[in-house]
């Protein structure tokens, strides 16, 4: 098996790490809602925490393709 890595991906990754790097904060603690105009009926809250930071948190949202 051949991976094929180029240098803008090494480039990109580096860029993402020292990124990651800056915005980096052990006290954190924020939560989203989420709603949605067309669908009332709709809303989730997601929580991130120190606990569950590195976990991730998928939301399904469902569209109706017809009316958009």
């Amino acid at each position: 098996m051949h991976i094929l890595i180029s240098q803008d991906t090494v480039i990109g990754l580096q860029a993402l790490s020292e990124f990651a790097e800056l915005i980096y904060t052990p006290d954190i603690d924020f939560t989203v809602q989420l709603t949605s105009s067309v669908d009332t009926n709709f809303g989730k809250t997601v929580t991130v925490n120190q606990q569950n930071s590195m976990v991730l948190q998928l939301v399904e949202v469902i569209t109706d393709s017809l009316n958009h």
